[in-house]
């Protein structure tokens, strides 16, 4: 947290403690710690969704993390908790207020109270306060008061627009925003249709909670499973009937002939025709996340430049990146707004047709992005996977008598492993390592000249390593240096990892010469440096630890998109 706030007073942004929403809420607290606490809410279902019992077993979960954390850390599984499990149809029976009232409480007590502790390392309290609200849209609205239908007159619950207004909105009205002042007179209208609140919020019981300024965003149901999705049927449908740019054949067959690195576990699946009429594009959000990435190279030698129905994909694609973005400068909200506005103007303008709640929601996100930093921090992704441990769970049981208690239970044995082990789980883990001489090899040598390192330390070359669940082999792209002359990143192709000391890894590889960034491909155009001569690159020193990744085009020209914006 104190490099996060020293990194904040250079103007960059990378953790939700950096936004300004906890910021302004710090100053009210000088002289305490004070560690934010997200909540994320979700049902699920643990049987056959389709089976004849599909809804007598859907439970509820509310989940909770620590968002300072490292990214390393805080995208881990393990560190994501559960904090209450539920059956969906209490909720139902027994309203809002009764099922969550024991998370009111505990949210107060360790806000007033705190956790005391008498460590080597720390003797103090620090105390605990909710920072946000997530999930996705139907279930912020269902514990939050707000109406669950969006096609409901007022359906957006953080502003006040109608409808009719709605389907051509393309930027934010600040003179209709949500506030406490207008929304306690909507409660006392008691009428849902002409304020899109249904109740009043439970969540206003827990101290100094604000409404309006602590419920985040969610990108990967807005765009992924949403606003990409009307626009990828529409573009498709275009390039493939009306200009015949490609066949639906050829478009499928290079899905699966196109080599996508990293991404290749979310390799995109095929399409149909009869579902692209239907305005159905069946692709998760991970599989979406890599159909949009790689468009432009999957297709893009196909379409003319400077085509309007391309252009809509490119202003998707810019979008995508803001928001996808795990820092920027301040600042950066105003180009998304501005991003956004031509995205949904194109939109309309294109396909003559309405805007739907979805790309309503993405006109807020500038707001959102300076409150609360990165937007993709506040998304459902790793919350989303954590049901999928529960769902195992629940699997291996064939009794369903009091199924949240088993499930419960065996998550507190997990979390009560972590705390006898005493430590947190490596994040390294490396394969067959050779140790390297001194005296035989040149490698160890520059190694040890370039980075400064003590040559009475091991030094291993390992055919791979793993950071997380980030991969490094050979033939790895990373960012080597964004800070050139030209303002293009540098590159580097890895040829061989080292292990220093058991946990320093070290990267020998070749840069690679940036030539452009080609805006049709949306990818940076490469080749190779006259020199193969080779470049040392310490992990912890990356601009990004996320790998790029590099294919080859028709016309003999190589491409590299990067994974993490810049």
């Amino acid at each position: 947290m104190n490099s996060l706030n020293r990194m904040c007073e250079n103007n960059a942004v990378e953790n939700f403690i950096q936004g300004t929403f906890w910021r302004s809420r710090l100053c009210e607290r000088r002289g305490k710690t004070v560690i934010p606490i997200f909540l994320f809410f979700d049902d699920y279902e643990i049987g056959n969704a389709l089976g004849s019992r599909a809804g007598q077993h859907k439970l509820g979960a509310v989940y909770a993390s620590i968002p300072c954390l490292p990214p390393c850390r805080a995208s881990a599984l393990k560190n994501i908790f559960l904090l209450l499990l539920f059956h969906s149809s209490d909720r139902v029976l027994f309203g809002n207020n009764i099922i969550f009232r024991c998370v009111i409480d505990e949210l107060n007590y360790l806000s007033e109270h705190g956790i005391e502790f008498d460590l080597p390392v720390f003797k103090g309290i620090i105390y605990f306060e909710l920072g946000l609200i997530l999930g996705d849209n139907l279930g912020i609205h269902a514990i939050t008061g707000f109406v669950e239908s969006f096609s409901a007159n007022y359906s957006c619950r953080i502003c006040k627009v109608s409808k009719q207004v709605l389907r051509s909105q393309c930027i934010e009205n600040k003179d209709i925003l949500r506030n406490f002042e207008n929304y306690q007179n909507d409660l006392l209208c008691i009428n849902p249709s002409e304020t899109g609140i249904k109740e009043k919020c439970i969540w206003l019981d827990v101290i100094d909670f604000d409404l309006f300024n602590q419920v985040g965003v969610d990108c990967m149901h807005d765009i992924l499973e949403g606003v990409a999705k009307y626009v990828m049927q529409f573009v498709l449908l275009q390039c493939i009937r009306r200009f015949k740019f490609f066949t639906l054949t050829q478009l499928n067959n290079k899905i699966h002939a196109f080599e996508y690195g990293p991404d290749c576990r979310n390799q995109p699946c095929s399409f149909s025709m009869e579902n692209l009429i239907r305005s159905n594009v069946r692709q998760s959000a991970s599989e979406m996340l890599t159909l949009l990435r790689y468009f432009g190279l999957l297709v893009g030698e196909s379409v003319p430049r400077e085509n309007e129905i391309w252009d809509l994909y490119l202003k998707l694609r810019i979008v995508l990146e803001i928001i996808l973005s795990s820092a920027f400068a301040r600042g950066t909200g105003e180009l998304l707004q501005t991003a956004v506005k031509d995205l949904n103007t194109l939109y309309l303008s294109l396909t003559k047709d309405s805007l739907k709640p979805k790309f309503h929601n993405l006109i807020h996100y500038h707001t959102a992005l300076e409150k609360y930093g990165p937007i993709v921090s506040l998304w459902c992704m790793r919350f989303e996977a954590k049901h999928r441990v529960f769902k195992m769970a629940s699997n291996v049981s064939c009794n369903r008598k009091n199924i949240t208690l088993s499930l419960t239970t065996k998550h507190q044995l997990q979390l009560n492993e972590l705390f006898l082990t005493g430590k947190l789980p490596d994040t390294l883990r490396t394969g067959p390592a050779v140790r390297v001489s001194y005296n035989d090899s040149d490698i160890k040598q520059l190694i040890l000249s370039t980075m400064q390192l003590c040559d009475d330390r091991p030094l291993v070359h390992v055919t791979w390593a793993t950071v997380s669940s980030t991969r490094y082999v050979k033939g790895t792209i990373l960012i080597y240096d964004t800070n050139t002359n030209d303002s293009l990143p540098e590159f580097l192709r890895v040829n061989n990892v080292y292990l220093y000391d058991s946990n320093d890894l070290i990267f020998v590889g070749t840069l690679m010469q940036t030539l452009r960034f080609d805006d049709h491909f949306f990818a940076y155009e490469v080749g190779e440096t006259e020199t193969n001569q080779n470049v040392i690159k310490r992990y912890k020193s990356l601009v990004s630890p996320i790998p790029c990744n590099i294919n080859v085009l028709n016309n003999g020209k190589k491409y590299i998109t990067v994974r993490c914006a810049l």
